[in-house]
């Protein structure tokens, strides 16, 4: 449970990441800025959670890969 947990937050983290770097691209303040708080919940989450358990990483790489991927294909 534990590691989908971590494979969900990092793929939304990356999904977010990559969202964001889109809106500060297009100088989109406001949505760059609330795309910026999730960043720093959801990294601090997923830190504290791979920090605890080096497994994690695993679940980790691959929902980051997969937030990337979505958010680059969803646009």
């Amino acid at each position: 449970m534990k590691a989908l947990s971590v494979f969900i937050a990092l793929l939304v983290l990356d999904f977010v990441w990559a969202r964001y770097n889109i809106a500060t691209t297009t100088k989109q303040a406001w949505r760059a800025g609330s795309y910026s708080v999730l960043i720093i919940l959801l990294g601090a989450f997923s830190v504290i959670s791979y920090t605890e358990d080096h497994w994690m990483l695993l679940p980790a790489a691959v929902g980051a890969f997969c937030g990337t991927w979505l958010a680059v294909k969803h646009d």
